[in-house]
């Protein structure tokens, strides 16, 4: 005869389910009843609720996002989707360029389908290439209404369609040089020690690093 204790395990299954519901409820609370208005030269809107969009600059606004955008996923097993926060970025090969309009319309389709719009007027397509193949290089045909560069900012890093930094690295010069006018601006009017210290850290070096 064996004796089996199932107490434990109907414990833990209640648990985890409760903290399922709760975590549950905790979003669906903090994402409901928001509204929203603007001010402009002392005049405020009128209050209009917010039925879309993730509420930015919030803790949970990169894992809501997540949440929202895990059903969206590329036509084609070879073209990649790269989503982190509110950015997402297609890769197409090469050999594929045919698909780039089904792709762009699947995305469309979704942000439809979730109550959100895709602008083209803030997308943008960057062709990847090695410079000394330039003259072998035929450039595809560009996607209607989306804007084609030779640079784009990726979460902070400056990438270029040749595959260099010298892009990047000048941005980051322009910002340094920026954050240490600052740094010895608020020095001059005293502010040193451990304080400065914290500020540069929180500035300048997380900058470079």
């Amino acid at each position: 005869m064996r004796l089996l204790d199932t107490s434990r395990s109907v414990e833990l299954t209640w648990l985890t389910s409760h903290c399922q519901n709760y975590l549950h409820n905790w979003m669906v609370n903090n994402l409901s009843g928001r509204q929203q208005q603007t001010k402009l030269d002392g005049s405020v809107s009128q209050t209009l609720p917010v039925n879309a969009s993730i509420i930015q600059g919030s803790a949970l606004g990169p894992v809501e996002y997540v949440f929202t955008a895990s059903d969206l996923y590329p036509l084609s097993p070879t073209n990649l989707l790269c989503k982190y926060a509110d950015d997402t970025s297609l890769l197409v090969r090469a050999t594929n360029t045919p698909s780039i309009p089904q792709e762009i319309q699947q995305i469309s389709n979704w942000a439809t389908a979730n109550n959100l719009k895709l602008n083209n007027t803030k997308s943008q397509e960057m062709i990847f290439h090695i410079p000394r193949r330039k003259k072998y290089f035929s450039y595809p045909t560009a996607v209607p209404g989306i804007q084609g560069v030779d640079k784009m900012n990726i979460l902070g890093i400056t990438d270029s369609s040749t595959l260099i930094f010298h892009h990047h690295i000048s941005a980051l010069v322009t910002k340094s040089d920026r954050s240490l006018y600052a740094l010895k601006t608020i020095y001059a009017h005293g502010l040193n020690g451990n304080a400065l210290w914290d500020v540069t850290r929180a500035t300048l070096v997380s900058q470079l690093l």
